[in-house]
């Protein structure tokens, strides 16, 4: 027994949860993962901050920069908490997509799927993988394998990742 709820790594606003289509549903997985490059490129800007905050320190002894310095870590860890939160989501998510993308019956189908969004290869990589053009496997194979996925994986769960229920586990 799975328990819907809402999409990894995004807020449905307007009230109530949106079914998205299994094509919107996988395209989740690297939506987060571009959160996550963006978050530490955040981190990565709060450390040069402190790093430039230092040097004007020590460079004018007679201004205090303290505040600022303050202000700074405290958004480094607040980043660095959403970043851990993020990468948990995303981690379930990808375990979660993989073993859906897994129960498709084609193969074929599962492969570019797996290559394509749980590896996060380009269409040229997942077509050469599998023996195939790029347009071909973009285009044809790819929307098969989606139409394929889109009747394995019921709408309902398609709000976010199926957790099992704890007490059916």
């Amino acid at each position: 027994v799975y328990a819907p709820q809402r999409a990894p790594g995004r807020d449905i606003q307007g009230g109530g949860d949106k079914t998205v289509t299994a094509k919107e549903y996988l395209e989740l997985l690297p939506d987060m993962q571009l959160r996550i490059n963006a978050i530490g490129r955040q981190i990565k800007a709060c450390d040069d901050r402190a790093k430039d905050i230092s040097l004007r320190l020590c460079e004018s002894a007679g201004s205090s920069g303290r505040g600022k310095i303050e202000g700074n870590i405290e958004d480094k860890v607040d980043y660095e908490a959403e970043l851990r939160k993020l990468k948990k989501e995303f981690e379930d998510f990808v375990l979660k997509a993989a073993n859906e993308i897994g129960r498709l019956p084609t193969s074929l189908y599962s492969a570019i799927l797996f290559d394509h969004y749980i590896n996060g290869l380009p269409w040229e990589a997942v077509a050469a993988a599998n023996g195939y053009s790029t347009d071909y496997t973009r285009k044809d194979l790819f929307e098969k394998a989606i139409s394929e996925f889109e009747r394995i994986i019921p709408e309902d769960t398609r709000l976010s990742p199926c957790i099992p229920l704890p007490d059916m586990i």
